[in-house]
């Protein structure tokens, strides 16, 4: 990893037993000190996280689900959209 991700992981991941995958691209809350630095203090409070998303799907193990977590927040990574930068949705106008 580079100096902007730090040693920490950019994800957790539970290998379920199930054909079903719980994706939390949202969920982090990590900023490594050289992005956090040039953050606002609003935006160093990470308000775009998805805070309550993991206790709402802590049920999706015993359903033998694997389930995947972001680590840092999406201002550092976004693990929901391709490292290229082509939309989402062909298409449609996006923000």
């Amino acid at each position: 990893m580079n100096d902007t991700t730090t040693a920490t992981p950019l994800f957790h991941f539970h290998a379920g037993t199930a054909p079903l995958l719980v994706s939390m691209p949202h969920v982090g809350t990590h900023v490594p000190p050289a992005i956090a630095g040039r953050l606002t203090g609003e935006a160093r409070q990470v308000p775009d996280t998805d805070w309550h998303l993991e206790r709402l799907y802590a049920f999706a193990r015993g359903l033998g689900a694997s389930v995947l977590a972001a680590t840092h927040s999406r201002y550092v990574v976004d693990l929901n959209r391709p490292p290229d930068g082509s939309s989402l949705y062909p298409g449609q106008s996006v923000t």
